[in-house]
């Protein structure tokens, strides 16, 4: 692991994609899912050949994770990643549509999450929120996830915000209405989106849900006009370089539209999005990225400095996390 001395902010982060597959072979063994255990024991990092080869892994990850006791581990072990990579704070997704057929239900699964979420900032100063993912291509599922939001007590849940994540060829007109339901709930709204299908599925999603920030978001580069509404906008770009890559969205690290992002005065935060998936870790993501674009640390500073501003918290919050962020030492040593 390479070593990037800052602190940092992240908010494209998927819980699905950041449990190690030693650790979802060992508990799909537990679980009595032989062939799911076999599957990751095969697994090597890789470019995909497809988003639905990358998908089908999401899913088999969420068949594996089934029990209380599974969900506390795998947020124990995002707090451990966190901590490596010096991370203060960090708003993660994870996609209750994947989860429904599951025994300890949607509470079962958010009550284990927090339990972990207490531990990890009680042990390591780093808090994390979550973000609930819709699913592009399944409608009618992204409704009942909006029923269940409606009944917590969202302040004490942790839930931020709500997404809409999945292959962007799938209409976005379907889940406009359950998105907006959730922002009623008084939740921010956080689409993926410049991913797959280019400039115009940003424009897309500016134009319909008006989101404060964006994951991905990269291909905004491709239009000048879209880079321009980014930008008198204030909307914040979550990118994943690795991702990019290995989901054949670019070839290199080089091929990145970064430098037109910063030309364009365009905020953007560097983020890993599944990086067990992608074998990647925060301060490399950053120091390959800083290497291939000339990137100063000043300047990557300055990007989680806009990661916190765009974070999905009141000011209160943000001004007790910055704290954090700016202190010129880590509360617990990266490793």
């Amino acid at each position: 692991m390479v070593r990037v001395p800052i602190k940092k902010v992240t908010g494209h982060l998927h819980l699905e994609g950041s449990v190690p597959s030693p650790i979802l072979a060992r508990v799909a063994t537990r679980n009595g899912l032989a062939k799911h255990a076999s599957a990751f024991q095969r697994y090597r990092p890789g470019r995909f050949k497809s988003f639905a080869q990358f998908a089908q892994l999401i899913v088999m990850t969420a068949q594996t994770l089934r029990l209380p006791k599974d969900f506390f581990e795998a947020g124990l072990l995002l707090g451990e990643r966190l901590r490596r990579e010096n991370v203060v704070y960090a708003e993660v997704i994870w996609v209750p549509q994947l989860y429904f057929r599951h025994s300890i239900g949607l509470g079962g699964i958010l009550h284990a999450l927090n339990a972990a979420r207490d531990r990890v900032l009680a042990q390591h100063g780093i808090t994390i929120n979550w973000i609930v993912d819709l699913v592009r291509g399944y409608p009618a599922n992204s409704e009942r996830v909006v029923t269940w939001l409606g009944t917590l007590d969202l302040k004490s849940s942790n839930i931020v915000a709500v997404g809409l994540g999945g292959n962007e060829t799938h209409p976005l007109a379907d889940l406009v209405d359950p998105l907006l339901a959730a922002r009623s709930l008084g939740l921010e709204i956080y689409p993926h989106a410049g991913e797959q299908c280019g400039a115009k599925s940003i424009d897309e999603v500016i134009d319909r849900l008006s989101p404060q920030r964006i994951a991905h978001g990269i291909r905004a580069a491709e239009s000048r006009a879209t880079l321009e509404e980014i930008r008198t906008l204030g909307i914040q770009l979550d990118v994943c370089p690795t991702s990019n890559v290995r989901l054949g969205v670019y070839q290199s690290l080089r091929d990145l539209p970064i430098r037109k992002l910063v030309e364009a005065e365009c905020r953007f935060s560097i983020n890993t999005d599944d990086p067990a998936l992608f074998a990647i870790d925060l301060d490399t993501e950053v120091s390959t990225l800083m290497s291939a674009h000339e990137l100063t640390m000043e300047f990557v500073e300055r990007t989680y400095q806009w990661a916190l501003d765009a974070a999905f918290l009141n000011e209160a919050e943000r001004s007790e996390i910055r704290k954090r962020l700016v202190a010129s030492e880590p509360s617990t040593p990266a490793t």
